[in-house]
């Protein structure tokens, strides 16, 4: 599996994701208040509290693994990545734009996904950690890229 991969195309889905169940938990915390509709009153909004906060924490960890390991990039091979990936830019597109066949295109982001796999390495974030912690998640990726 290329996990870095699945990590780069996700990456916005996770942050997406974190944000929602945040909202989440401000309006849960909010009818806290009033527990009588509740199910397991206070005892059951706490546990549910507890579990949307454990899984935000998830996502943003994720989110953060990959924002450093993109800091830890030179620019240009940054650029790339975000933009075939994050940004779903076609391969073809970013060629026109930068003046280079595609062939290059596809040549540098084999290299440049090395290289970002190696920065993840570096943050703690190999694929057994990301299988570990992540591989929970129905991530919508396409590994044969």
């Amino acid at each position: 599996m290329n996990y870095e991969l699945t990590m780069l195309k996700n990456v916005v889905r996770a942050q997406k994701s974190a944000q929602s169940i945040a909202h989440r938990i401000r309006l849960l915390a909010m009818r806290s208040y009033d527990t009588a509709g509740f199910r397991n009153g206070t005892l059951g909004q706490v546990q549910k509290l507890q579990k949307m906060c454990c899984r935000a924490e998830l996502f943003n960890g994720f989110c953060r693994f990959v924002k450093k390991a993109l800091n830890r990039l030179p620019a240009g091979v940054r650029a790339l990545l975000v933009e075939v990936y994050v940004k779903n830019r076609s391969r073809s597109d970013v060629a026109k734009r930068c003046g280079v066949n595609v062939g290059k295109v596809y040549r540098k982001l084999f290299a440049a996904r090395k290289l970002f796999r190696d920065a993840l390495e570096k943050e703690g974030c190999t694929e057994r950690f990301f299988n570990e912690s992540y591989g929970c998640f129905d991530w919508l990726c396409n590994d044969k890229d």
